[in-house]
């Protein structure tokens, strides 16, 4: 019995010495630890925006939407409300359900186009979206400011600009090299807002294939 109660003893000690040891620890600050890496939770460097149904990913696609996809695949969207079709190309555009950076209804426009020369297939060739919901992985939206978006993207470049039919508004196309992303800009309040984002082919994103400004604003 004696040797029982001197090994429950033992064990007693051992476990207030344990738990001595643990409370010890958790008291230490990281400066005390050598060689540890304190991650601080304010820092967002290293967060990217991930959310497969709403990420642009320049050059491949928005959403589950992408480009070389058979324009079949479009079929899952309905009916578009507009089109401009001629030679085998055509702009297709459907109304969304939330409002852009300038009050109006947002659009998804795609443009397809037959793919090799035996003109058998249609497929995206340009994906354009005024949704500010869609986003680049380092956060780039529709209603952000040129300044907000050329901080995200140094090397955003000026490519193009396209006036409506009475030159009241002017959109100005600024791509990011070898990336292939476009995001469109007009002038509200004195700033130049994102109103668009597209993506094509590293290729082909500065050939930017003339879209019925007019229409499309009509329908948003």
């Amino acid at each position: 019995n004696v040797s029982k109660m001197n090994k429950f003893t033992l064990f007693l000690a051992l476990l207030v010495l344990s738990c001595n040891q643990n409370k010890k620890l958790d008291t230490l600050n990281s400066k005390d630890i050598p060689n540890s890496t304190v991650v601080k939770k304010e820092d967002t460097s290293e967060i990217t925006f991930s959310d497969s149904n709403l990420l642009i990913i320049p050059g491949k696609s928005i959403g589950d939407t992408a480009l070389l996809d058979d324009s079949a695949t479009l079929e899952k969207f309905g009916k578009p409300s507009f089109s401009d079709a001629a030679m085998g190309k055509a702009w297709l555009l459907w109304p969304g359900f939330g409002l852009d950076a300038t009050g109006k209804i947002t659009t998804l426009a795609v443009f397809v186009t037959y793919n090799g020369s035996d003109m058998t297939k249609q497929v995206i060739k340009r994906i354009r979206i005024t949704s500010p919901d869609f986003k680049t992985a380092e956060f780039a939206h529709t209603g952000m400011t040129y300044e907000e978006i050329e901080k995200l993207y140094p090397s955003l470049v000026f490519d193009s600009k396209m006036s409506n039919s009475d030159s009241t508004t002017r959109t100005k196309f600024y791509t990011i090299k070898n990336t292939g992303i476009s995001f469109e800009f007009q002038n509200f309040n004195n700033s130049q807002i994102c109103t668009a984002i597209a993506i094509a082919s590293v290729e082909e994103i500065s050939d930017q294939p003339y879209l019925d400004l007019d229409s499309a604003e009509n329908l948003r």
